[in-house]
């Protein structure tokens, strides 16, 4: 049997975990949405 201050703390620890994924994946799409859209700015700009 687990004591429950670990078996909590183990659940935090997944679910920070799985917060911290899910950000970076939100940070990659934003970043290269970003960067698409500087791209079609600096293009557009240029040609």
């Amino acid at each position: 049997m687990v004591p429950l201050c670990l078996s909590a703390e183990f659940a935090f620890r997944q679910t920070s975990h799985y917060c911290m994924q899910f950000v970076n994946k939100l940070r990659e799409k934003t970043f290269f949405a970003n960067c698409y859209l500087l791209q079609k700015v600096f293009i557009g700009e240029t040609k």
